[in-house]
């Protein structure tokens, strides 16, 4: 049960913080660009039954999007 929800959690994040990790100092170097970043109306919401972790894995997507917003000074 951990492991599916670490899981979920990890499928939803990871990748995200990846491609930003990559793409900052780029956009840095040449002060300008854009991320877009996808989560779900389960992460304002979480109704979906069963679904958790799909739930919480997606308002830490909006979350790490609004704190990188203020770290890269957006």
């Amino acid at each position: 049960m951990l492991d599916h929800w670490r899981r979920g959690l990890s499928l939803s994040l990871d990748a995200q913080f990846l491609c930003v990790r990559r793409a900052a100092p780029v956009m840095k170097r040449q002060r300008s660009g854009s991320i877009t970043i996808i989560s779900s109306v389960a992460g304002l919401y979480g109704y979906y039954p069963l679904h958790t972790s799909y739930a919480a894995a997606k308002w830490e997507v909006i979350g790490f999007t609004k704190a990188l917003a203020v770290e890269l000074n957006v």
